[in-house]
């Protein structure tokens, strides 16, 4: 009789230490790591008479797998060049900003016009920044008016 004590015990032992295993996995704490990521670039008009509209492309967007809220897009015209029109932007002086939300892999576009009564190579940086996040073009919208 004790042969079959000492195999029940052994089989009550190992399902002890099994359920054992098994709280310790639902106890478990997981993380999942996300990465975020913003961009922007901007695209356009190189060359323009004076008097005339330069027209902007500007695209920004969530390179990362997790979503960027009150994302803002800084687009800040030379001062020889006054902004004609945004997509949705605000406009103050010299200015224009757009503020988004973007889920992970969205792009968002906006345009922009720009005039110039002045002669000249004027030069600009678009800016993007969501909390920690930032990113520029370098120099973007190179514009030669003549």
């Amino acid at each position: 009789m004790r042969p079959s004590y000492q195999a029940s015990a052994g089989r009550l032992a190992v399902a002890g230490v099994e359920a054992l295993q098994m709280r310790l996995r639902l106890l478990a704490a997981c993380t999942t790591i996300l990465v975020p990521g913003l961009k922007v670039a901007k695209s356009g008009t190189k060359e323009q008479i004076i008097g005339r509209n330069a027209d902007y492309e500007i695209v920004v967007s969530n390179t990362g797998d997790t979503p960027l809220n009150n994302v803002v897009v800084t687009d800040t015209a030379p001062a020889e060049n006054t902004i004609v029109s945004t997509s949705g932007g605000s406009v103050s002086g010299n200015k224009a900003t757009w503020t988004v939300s973007l889920q992970p892999g969205e792009k968002k576009n906006f345009t922009v016009k720009l005039a110039s009564k002045t002669a000249g190579n004027y030069c600009n940086k678009v800016t993007a920044a969501a909390g920690g996040l930032s990113d520029e073009t370098p120099d973007s919208g190179t514009l030669r008016v003549g």
